[in-house]
């Protein structure tokens, strides 16, 4: 038995357990294209399509009336395996790359000595985004209405959903 810092009492200052009990699995298509070097340019052109499942990437997140994207069924875990919260469908990648030519001329001249041989490049990524589901706080989803009966009179109508 311990003591406790906080308290000075002895005994169990607390007990619980943490596991990581997940399934998970992750398929990808894969292509890429390189253009090599020729008249100073190369690039590398990546795609890829993928898809991620499991049944945990949303267990902290759910459940214990938090706004989790999906809920969580400790009863019978083979329920809660779907896409992950980190599934993101479609990425492509596009990385240039150009080398500055050596200018006419003398290999001594302010331009071929300050700019030529310099390389410029980058990288572009784009991807689509992770799944959101929107929500809002129960007393926001009340709403009233104006409907018309038989006598033409205005009455309001109060929708809840």
């Amino acid at each position: 038995m311990g003591v406790d810092p906080n308290t000075g009492g002895t005994g169990i200052v607390s007990a619980g357990t943490v596991g990581s009990y997940a399934n998970s699995s992750y398929n990808s298509f894969q292509a890429e294209a390189r253009k090599s070097l020729t008249h100073g340019l190369l690039f590398q052109l990546s795609y890829t399509y993928s898809h991620s499942l499991d049944n945990g990437s949303s267990f902290e997140d759910s459940g214990f009336g938090s706004n989790g994207a999906r809920g969580y069924n400790q009863f019978v875990p083979s329920l809660n395996y779907g896409d992950s919260q980190y599934d993101a469908r479609q990425r492509l990648v596009f990385s240039p790359l150009y080398v500055i030519p050596k200018f006419a001329g003398s290999a001594f001249s302010f331009r071929n000595v300050a700019i030529a041989g310099w390389e410029v490049s980058g990288i572009t990524s784009l991807a689509t985004g992770f799944r959101t589901t929107f929500r809002m706080p129960a007393p926001h989803l009340s709403r009233c209405i104006a409907r018309t009966t038989s006598t033409s009179t205005p009455a309001p109508t109060c929708l809840t959903r």
